[in-house]
């Protein structure tokens, strides 16, 4: 036999190990590479040492060469959203903000091209590109050429580009992807948990302190006026909750694949956060997501009633318990007499006058990104001194009109109607959230829209992928059970 040159066992070993690195099955890692990441992510946004996040940043893009091709898109989605949400929230610096949707950028870029030879999903759409392009187009021309937008540039950096690289991302997801970000995301929910625990304590972050960006604190109507309301590493209360409501959301479906006990400990942690959150508006959406799956998780007829009895049992014996339902009252009274109440109540009155007071181009495509301020100083938005929409249906006609809105409506109702049952409780909770919120005004959570709004080209997502997959007749709300996955618990 002849003998093996040295330098072809060599270039074997080469490949094995390159084949052990980028192509074999995933282990836990992933996840791990997400939450540590993260962690370090937001310690530097903390320090907001632009030189430290860049290199926490490089060492975030060589972890994830590391991960197996299989995986890669998952972990590419989960790690990009978590350096999105702790690096570019809007009351960050413009620099910090920048760096953090760069580095978001080239996880997302490196993430397709890692993945681009795996098997493409059979049956995969083109309906939500073409939507999310034509949106994304209209956003950057009526920017440019408006004369009271912000610079088209930055809108083409801070939403085009990472919008549409989520929806590209989410077109291409696999079932392995779809496991190892929701592990990644929900990992980093629960640092945002652990973060705001420890600020309520009143014990001092390293790095961070109270809050990251924000200077000035809300205070947290569901425990009182004088507590503050907590942010997490998230720069606002109400992203900080919308992170929480989206992990709920892959816990009860158990996308994670992890043991019910696992889960429903999860479950009280995240509820932990969302009361100190105090955003009231996110608990509603949350309701609103749990009791859609509590009924569509349901394979039978039958299975559903009881659950629905058991929504209406539950909800009943609350109501007459005096304690809570004087609890409740008051929280419903105090939403009618606040302020808050009364700016978003302004922001649909506020659709008269925008009608009639601009052209007919204006009010097709929109006056572009960052073109409020002006409407605000003619008075044809809210007066009440608070230069802010908070209302994402009357921001889009402001910056992309009436057009803009029909595309992101069609986005929406094609998903929470050919979306299986997680997605379409996603888009559920969107649009309770989006009535109080500007949602995409703010990087990370446009963000994690788009990627949404991609999940429904990929068959994987759609709702008849899923019928075999609905949960036994004789469940009740209690979610899921575990199922069998190949990287063990969570």
């Amino acid at each position: 036999m002849a003998e093996t040159p040295s330098s072809v066992l060599q270039s074997s070993s080469a490949n094995d190990v390159v084949e052990d690195v980028f192509v074999r099955p995933s282990t836990p890692i992933a996840s791990i590479v997400v939450a540590i990441v993260g962690a370090l992510l937001a310690a530097a946004a903390g320090a907001q040492n632009p030189l430290v996040i860049g290199l926490l940043g490089l060492a975030a893009l060589i972890m994830l060469l590391s991960v197996p091709a299989e995986t890669v898109r998952g972990v590419s989605a989960a790690l990009s959203l978590a350096v999105a949400f702790s690096l570019a929230p809007n009351n960050a610096t413009r620099g910090t903000i920048y760096i953090g949707v760069y580095v978001a950028l080239a996880i997302i870029v490196v993430g397709l091209v890692r993945g681009r030879h795996m098997q493409k999903q059979k049956g995969l759409r083109p309906t939500a590109l073409i939507l999310g392009i034509t949106y994304l187009a209209v956003l950057f021309f009526s920017t440019l050429f408006s004369a009271v937008a912000s610079d088209p540039m930055e809108q083409l950096l801070l939403t085009v580009a990472p919008g549409l690289g989520m929806i590209i991302l989410g077109r291409r997801f696999t079932k392995d992807d779809m496991r190892v970000f929701c592990r990644g995301f929900v990992a980093f929910a629960m640092l945002q948990v652990v973060v705001a625990i420890i600020d309520f304590l009143g014990v001092p972050i390293p790095f961070l302190g109270y809050s990251i960006f924000a200077g000035d604190r809300l205070y947290n109507s569901l425990l009182g006026n004088s507590v503050p309301r907590e942010q997490a590493l998230a720069g606002h209360p109400i992203i900080f909750a919308l992170i929480l409501i989206i992990a709920v959301v892959m816990l009860w479906r158990n996308e994670v694949h992890a043991s019910t006990i696992v889960r429903l400990t999860l479950f009280v942690a995240l509820a932990v956060g969302l009361i100190l959150s105090g955003t009231r508006s996110a608990i509603l959406a949350m309701v609103v997501g749990v009791l859609f799956l509590a009924v569509v998780n349901a394979r039978s007829t039958g299975a559903r009633l009881r659950n629905i009895a058991f929504i209406i049992v539950a909800g009943a014996i609350g109501l007459t318990n005096s304690t809570l339902a004087g609890y409740v009252a008051g929280i419903i009274s105090g939403l009618g007499d606040s302020g808050s109440y009364s700016h978003r109540a302004g922001a649909f009155e506020s659709v008269t006058p925008l009608v009639t007071g601009e052209p007919t181009a204006n009010l097709l495509f929109g006056l572009g990104a960052g073109s409020e301020p002006s409407l605000f100083a003619r008075g044809l938005l809210q007066q009440d001194g608070f230069n802010i929409i908070d209302n994402q249906f009357v921001t889009s006609i402001v910056v992309v009109g009436f057009f803009g809105l029909a595309l992101i409506l069609a986005m929406m109702l094609r998903s929470a109607i050919w979306g299986n049952p997680f997605v379409r409780a996603l888009m559920l909770m969107l649009m309770v959230m989006m009535n109080s919120f500007d949602m995409l005004r703010w990087v990370a959570p446009a963000m994690s829209f788009f990627l949404v709004i991609g999940f429904v080209d990929n068959p994987l997502f759609r709702s008849r992928f899923v019928a075999s997959e609905a949960v036994p007749d004789s469940a009740s709300l209690l979610p899921p059970q575990e199922t069998t996955s190949r990287m063990g618990g969570f």
